[in-house]
């Protein structure tokens, strides 16, 4: 993903890598997207895409762990998104 500029990459190994396996998603600015995140209920599973790569694809399954709420970024002014 191209941010302002900034190439923002995010890949299941860095989630993997994460504390509890877990993390936010913000900056996300399409619309499209903004209503399948908030279409995404506790405990489902979803497809993890690799999208800013050669070959994008699925790469992975995992749980939705938190309902959609207020990306907690975006009002701060040195956040690239």
């Amino acid at each position: 993903m191209l941010v302002k500029g900034v190439d923002v990459k995010f890949s299941i190994k860095d989630l993997k890598a994460q504390p509890k396996q877990t993390t936010c998603w913000d900056g996300v600015h399409n619309y499209q997207a903004q209503n399948f995140l908030r279409a995404m209920k506790l405990e489902e599973e979803a497809f993890f895409y690799h999208s800013n790569c050669k070959q994008p694809g699925i790469v992975g399954l995992m749980m939705i762990v938190k309902e959609a709420y207020p990306d907690h970024t975006q009002f701060e002014k040195t956040n690239p998104h």
